[in-house]
């Protein structure tokens, strides 16, 4: 018991100090109409396509258009314990330049899916 305490203490004072900023950087571009700075428009612009690619893996015939550069390669509709998942290419400049995986999240609409996604670790193993 007595070497545990010592090893606890250290972890927790090293997560702790993981919560701190040091030297964290001025937010600039705050007179923006949205008030938003420019670090948090500018993570929200990288974001946005690939929520929309996580919006266009559910199989409920709300689609986004993607543009030119990204191709939907396979949606892979449920499986028996409700895993499923999109899988796009994204070409810069004509060359593929990134392969991302959409998983879908629980779908509320039906009963099995919310009671695979509470009570199945297979889902969170497989994913």
């Amino acid at each position: 018991m007595s070497v545990l305490r010592p090893v606890f203490l250290v972890t927790l004072i090293f997560a702790l100090s993981g919560c701190l900023h040091w030297r964290q950087q001025p937010l600039t571009g705050r007179d923006h109409v949205s008030g938003w700075s420019d670090q948090i428009r500018a993570a929200a612009d990288e974001a946005y396509l690939y929520a929309q690619m996580s919006v266009n893996a559910y199989d409920d015939g709300d689609r986004y258009d993607l543009g030119p550069d990204i191709r939907t390669v396979a949606n892979v509709p449920n499986d028996r314990i409700g895993f499923a998942y999109s899988l796009f290419e994204r070409s810069r400049d004509g060359r593929l330049a990134e392969i991302i995986i959409a998983f879908r999240g629980t779908e509320f609409r039906t009963r099995e899916d919310w009671i695979d996604a509470i009570s199945s670790p297979a889902r969170i193993r497989r994913a």
